[in-house]
């Protein structure tokens, strides 16, 4: 890649990064209505808008192939996308946005620890110090508030194992996303007591109501593209690094324009799992000038 190339993927990196950290405003423009038909719907938009696509970029014979081959992990991500997108939708439209900050400050130490059980990546020892930060943080949240942080644990957990699916998958970001939002709509339309309620409330919502699923998809797809963009043509150490700025714009967002209430607990919990974070980013440099040094 050339490097004049890579000033506009950190901008597209930026960009998608800020578009995921300021969802929760646009999902509370959502807040009456049920969180399962708000899935429902984000999810059917984006399979009829990626569909198209994926018949112009592969052919029929393709597709099957890669279900085929991949299908025991597109299932999977599939259900571990829908465990996220659902709580983390419940958690924005039910006063816990502050809650989900904390699963996406933990997620990427997460997935440090699945990348060593499930990868056997080597853990480095600032990488183990993060984690330790994060395990002390989560056990004093627990222990001084006694309340288990479930929805952050799915939340962050959630997502942690849809990346490590990825690693797993070989299709293209398009055929994934088309897969997982297709099962996923049509399990929801076959589990709803009466499926054809998903239809009525959708026509007999407001112009305004309609709008807003159907913009659901188009901020769906378009932070979900440019990261996957950014993450073939920049270094990871950088990616990392910029998907700190997600939890730090959300954890703003319950503060400043929700209002949520930060009990003491909680601003502790964050502030060890920042720490965490610090040596997380450290290693991800020091990581960073080994390839460079071994590179040159």
């Amino acid at each position: 890649m050339k490097s004049g190339s890579q000033p506009r993927y950190f901008f597209v990196l930026l960009l998608s990064n800020l578009m995921v950290g300021l969802l929760p405003l646009f999902w509370n423009l959502l807040r009456e209505v049920e969180t399962r038909v708000v899935l429902q719907n984000r999810c059917l938009w984006v399979f009829l808008l990626l569909a198209p696509l994926l018949g112009l970029k592969s052919s029929y014979k393709e597709v099957i192939e890669t279900i085929r081959r991949d299908g025991i992990y597109l299932l999977l991500s599939t259900f571990f996308v829908f465990i996220n997108w659902y709580t983390y939708l419940y958690a924005v439209n039910n006063g816990r946005v502050i809650e989900a900050s904390l699963a996406y400050f933990l997620s990427p130490l997460f997935i440090i620890f699945l990348s060593a059980c499930f990868l056997k990546e080597k853990i480095s020892i600032l990488q183990k110090v993060a984690i330790a930060f994060a395990f002390i943080s989560v056990a004093f949240l627990i222990f001084s508030k006694h309340l288990f942080p479930t929805l952050s644990l799915v939340i962050g957990g959630s997502f942690a194992l849809y990346g490590l699916m990825g690693r797993k998958l070989s299709g293209t970001i398009f055929l994934r996303i088309t897969f997982e939002t297709f099962v996923i709509s049509l399990a929801l339309f076959f589990l709803s007591d009466s499926p054809l309620c998903f239809v009525k409330g959708f026509l007999n919502s407001s112009s305004l109501t309609q709008s807003f699923h159907l913009i659901s998809a188009v901020v769906t797809i378009i932070p979900f593209y440019m990261l996957h963009l950014s993450i073939q043509r920049l270094p990871f150490m950088v990616v990392g690094i910029f998907s700190f700025l997600v939890p730090t714009l959300i954890f703003l967002e319950g503060i400043f324009y929700f209002k949520e209430p930060l009990d003491r607990e909680q601003l502790l919990a964050i502030l060890g799992i920042c720490l965490g974070l610090i040596f997380y980013m450290r290693g991800l440099v020091v990581q960073g000038r080994k390839l460079t040094s071994s590179s040159s």
